[in-house]
């Protein structure tokens, strides 16, 4: 809180220097030393001064090395008057002359290196690094031919994917390695494609069409096996390891690539009348189980002894309307 006399002085006191002073008025700051405002002795007329007393004097050069802005925040007085009062203590700041030798040496750091990493290991602020780099591209006319600064969340991203090597070059889409370590797809296709060039391998894509190309390579050598076999197909898909529409697929492929011509089946209805009491009455995995087939196949010729009987029952229903008709024929 300050006191302010306007008329008359509060007392008088000596300043740093031995010279008595006036004073007006008096203010508390943080740090708890009083500041004090007045006239030298005697003075009538004249805008009132910030007195540098001994424990104002002591204070300022106890704390030579704090910065202008920081030592009049602490003091709640302006930076000029901060400057005015360390002229008068004949108190200049430490200048710091750039060790320029160093920066040439550590120009690709400088360049490149995030501004925490540059701290950690020099002790550099963001205001001397990106003054080191004016002076590169400027004063000595270094051009920037590196990448651009990596800032500290791509460091640690960058972090993540080398842990992970392996898991990246060996991805099976771009899409699911995205998804996979939360990053955008364009960065996810980036760091995959540095890493397979860096290590020699193909990118995902030629993998996938050497995996395919195998694969496919594969069911022609085992032809046979699959186009001749006596076994039932839900026992040949146990045995590659498929399901029954991943082998039926994989006997199409081996078909069209040999040329054969498969006959469209017509329905088995004979089959289908012989098995007709089991089809009725028996549950579908019993079906299954007892003529070894899917629940689709199950179904389909349930489905076929459903159409059949609804033909038989049209047919005799069209034959006795034949039957009426000529015997209303006759009798007329």
């Amino acid at each position: 809180m300050a006191r302010k006399y306007k008329f008359y002085p509060i007392r008088t006191i000596k300043d740093w220097d031995g010279e008595d002073w006036d004073i007006f008025e008096e203010y508390q700051n943080q740090v708890g030393i009083p500041l004090y405002k007045g006239r030298i002795y005697g003075e009538v007329f004249g805008r009132y001064i910030l007195i540098l007393t001994v424990e104002l004097a002591d204070y300022i050069k106890n704390n030579s090395d704090l910065k202008r802005t920081e030592l009049a925040k602490k003091l709640n007085v302006s930076t000029d008057m901060i400057n005015r009062l360390r002229q008068k203590l004949g108190i200049q700041r430490k200048m710091h002359i750039p060790d320029y030798e160093w920066v040439y040496a550590h120009q690709d750091e400088l360049f490149t290196e995030s501004f925490e990493t540059l701290f950690e290991k020099y002790g550099l602020t963001k205001k001397q690094v990106k003054g080191y780099v004016v002076h590169l591209r400027k004063c000595k006319g270094i051009i920037r031919t590196h990448r651009r600064r990596a800032l500290q969340t791509v460091i640690e991203r960058e972090k993540m994917f080398l842990q992970h090597k392996d898991e990246i070059m060996h991805c099976n889409t771009i899409v699911e390695l995205a998804e996979q370590f939360n990053v955008h797809i364009s960065i996810a296709r980036d760091i995959h494609l540095r890493l397979c060039a860096e290590n020699q391998l193909p990118i995902t894509g030629i993998q996938h069409k050497q995996r395919r190309n195998e694969k496919n390579q594969w069911l022609l050598d085992n032809q046979d096996l699959l186009l001749n076999s006596e076994q039932m197909d839900k026992q040949l898909a146990v045995q590659l390891n498929m399901t029954l529409p991943q082998l039926n697929k994989a006997k199409a492929y081996v078909r069209k690539e040999l040329g054969i011509i498969v006959e469209t089946k017509l329905p088995d209805y004979d089959w289908v009348k012989q098995h007709q009491f089991e089809l009725e009455n028996l549950e579908r995995k019993q079906l299954q189980e007892l003529f070894q087939m899917t629940k689709g196949q199950v179904d389909y010729r349930r489905n076929l002894l459903k159409k059949l009987k609804q033909k038989e029952t049209q047919s005799v229903a069209q034959i006795q309307n034949k039957i009426d008709s000529n015997e209303h024929y006759f009798v007329e």
